[in-house]
């Protein structure tokens, strides 16, 4: 695959970071390429982290369950000996102290219904109501008021991108391994900073 950098028009304006139409319409042919060398070094990195978060989070998980197993060597042991509270002086003081009943709802319209008998749910429960905006309805109302110059004050227009749709080309085993999944990719206009990866 030709390598944009050795381009001198594209490193030059790579360097510049600055968006400009190249003057060789050819040149977009290995520009796209590039993005699709691009995105598999993407999805390789994706794939690492993933990988390696999920090695963190079990040592993590084990690291809470060993404390949690310790807390209550600890509990155990202060109950044998009848203790409440030990100070070790130089390392730390020991509290021991049973905390207040916790109740798991698991049914709360019965709950609901238990407070009304009881004469409680003013006092136990709140009423609130909640609105979602659907976003999609709300953009074609905002396009409307829009034509009409009666945007309200409490929302802020953010005019749309121009995209590109990239169709790559299959090897004869992708189309072997996957026929009937496009290979497609929306790009925008860049927003995402990868200048520390090396797409070289």
């Amino acid at each position: 695959m030709e390598n944009i950098y050795d381009k001198p028009e594209m490193r030059e304006l790579i360097e510049k970071g600055v968006v400009e139409p190249l003057d060789n319409l050819f040149l977009v042919d290995s520009v796209a390429m590039n993005i699709q060398e691009m995105d598999k070094k993407l999805d390789f990195y994706k794939e690492y982290k993933k990988q390696k978060n999920q090695d963190i989070n079990n040592a993590i998980n084990a690291l809470d369950a060993r404390k949690d197993f310790l807390r209550k060597v600890i509990i155990s042991t202060l109950e044998k000996f009848q203790e409440k509270s030990v100070t070790f002086p130089g390392n730390c003081t020991i509290t021991s102290r049973k905390e207040g009943n916790k109740w798991i709802i698991d049914d709360e319209e019965a709950l609901i219904e238990f407070l009304k008998t009881e004469k409680e749910l003013a006092k136990c429960a709140e009423k609130i109501t909640q609105y979602k905006i659907i976003k999609k309805e709300v953009n074609k109302l905002l396009d409307i008021c829009d034509k009409k110059d009666a945007v309200p004050s409490c929302v802020t227009k953010k005019e749309g991108q121009t995209s590109i749709a990239i169709t790559y080309v299959k090897t004869e085993k992708e189309q072997i391994d996957n026929e009937k999944v496009p290979s497609k990719i929306k790009l925008s206009t860049p927003q995402d900073n990868y200048d520390g990866l090396d797409f070289s």
